[in-house]
């Protein structure tokens, strides 16, 4: 009985050592996805962010573009307005005769340079990307400057006068 009792543990600790030397050869080989993947996720992360900007960059300067055009010709656009209803006004104080008068609020854009009255015609000079801007207006007469109009922007009261066949224009 003995004998049975020491073959049945010496076969147990056979069956136990193989046991064991199965689960050291599988931790070996299974050893690699037992470790987190930790550069997986910041490649992924990397990848994402590099395609969105990748994607994005281009718009937002076409975009930009777009919008330095469209306020370029909203200036243009407020320039011949500007000078339309100043030279009308000259004209209108003009033919009303002497002692006439009026006052009006224009609006300048930012980008102007110069607003001038002189050789019969209201000008304003403006600063654009292509470079330099001229939107001007003819009158009826010779209309003078009273006042110096550069490097003024945004709304400006100015008064027109016609003093003794001589119109004035005061800003």
């Amino acid at each position: 009985m003995r004998k049975l009792i020491l073959m049945v543990n010496n076969n147990l600790k056979t069956l136990n050592s193989k046991r064991e030397t199965l689960n050291s050869k599988l931790k070996t080989r299974y050893a690699i996805r037992e470790t987190p993947m930790r550069g997986q996720a910041s490649t992924e992360m990397l990848v994402t962010v590099s395609t969105i900007l990748i994607f994005t960059i281009p718009i937002i300067l076409l975009l930009f573009a777009l919008s330095q055009y469209g306020q370029e010709y909203t200036a243009i656009t407020q320039a011949h307005a500007t000078v339309r209803i100043i030279a009308d006004s000259i004209n209108t104080v003009y033919i009303q005769g002497p002692g006439a008068e009026k006052s009006l609020l224009v609006g300048i854009p930012g980008n102007a340079e110069l607003l001038k009255v002189e050789n019969g015609e209201v000008s304003m000079i403006l600063r654009t990307s292509g470079g330099t801007y001229e939107a001007s207006n003819p009158l009826l007469t010779n209309a003078s400057a009273g006042s110096d109009f550069s490097n003024k922007s945004g709304l400006l009261p100015v008064k027109i006068k016609n003093e003794n066949g001589v119109v004035v224009v005061y800003g």
